[in-house]
């Protein structure tokens, strides 16, 4: 494996000449000595290895804020469960867009091409689960990153679903992180739209203007419902859907989550572009 520092480099340095940005989403690896992030937070050992078993990657570490910092910095998990799945969307030369799963060597030989046996390949993605237990509580953490960046900017929909007596117990935490030509990067963590549900949670956000690559974060805590029994396994559903025209924010906020990923009403379906869930599954004696 590479050294951290090593890997750390590699994702600025791949933003300072503009070929992409996306957040490294390798195998976590932990840290010797004290680390000084890319906003300028020094952070010890114990408080990166804390991050790591949250489900933050390396990359998402080297670009953390303050306030993601603060919040998660003297939390004790552990990362018990940890899923990447790598995926493309195709525009084929008649019929709609869609988006399937590719294995890893389809997708690290590919990844920059633009197309792919005379169909136009418009992005390739990654998105990654995770679940951590935390005290009397689990962390659900997804994480999407674009390698790719698709040509509508428009409101697109992050999702965690999940099944099992169980139900979300904080607030819903969202953010993004993206890079600029000129080799900027921004963390953005407004007031987006977030949806509660009984079998999930959600947010709805616009993707910014222009970007050279973006990796958005979403995350929560669930806690046992009042009553259950022991609770013996947990699945979850990371799920994204991208708007293939634009759309309004009202649009977009037109559906349900549940383990089966995002659902959209019959009036905006054919709007987006969706995608397999990355699911992670979890036996436990809860």
């Amino acid at each position: 494996m590479k050294k951290n520092k090593r890997a750390l480099r590699h994702v600025v340095m791949c933003l300072i000449v503009a070929v992409t940005f996306v957040v490294n989403v390798t195998s976590p690896r932990a840290l010797v000595g004290n680390f000084t992030n890319y906003y300028g937070i020094e952070m010890t050992s114990e408080q990166y290895e804390r991050l790591l078993n949250l489900g933050f990657d390396e990359g998402q570490i080297n670009y953390m804020t303050q306030e993601i910092f603060d919040q998660n910095k003297d939390l004790e998990g552990t990362l018990v469960s940890r899923v990447q799945k790598y995926y493309k969307t195709v525009y084929p030369t008649y019929g709609t867009s869609y988006t399937v799963e590719v294995t890893p060597d389809e997708y690290y030989a590919h990844k920059d091409d633009n197309e792919l046996r005379g169909q136009v390949v418009t992005n390739y993605k990654t998105h990654t689960s995770s679940i951590s237990p935390v005290g009397n509580y689990y962390r659900f953490n997804s994480t999407l990153s674009w390698n790719n960046i698709p040509s509508v900017h428009s409101y697109d929909v992050q999702a965690i679903g999940f099944t099992g007596y169980i139900h979300i117990d904080s607030t819903i935490t969202f953010y993004y992180t993206y890079g600029q030509s000129n080799g900027s990067v921004t963390t953005s963590y407004s007031n987006y739209n977030k949806q509660y549900f009984s079998t999930g949670g959600s947010t709805v956000f616009k993707l910014p203007s222009s970007f050279t690559g973006l990796t958005s974060t979403m995350y929560f805590n669930v806690a046992k419902d009042s009553g259950a029994g022991t609770i013996t396994s947990l699945h979850m559903c990371a799920d994204y859907a991208h708007a293939t025209q634009t759309v309004t924010g009202q649009e977009a906020s037109s559906h349900t989550v549940n383990i089966l990923g995002i659902g959209f009403s019959q009036s905006v379906i054919n709007k987006f572009d969706t995608m397999p869930c990355a699911d992670s599954y979890l036996s436990v004696n809860w």
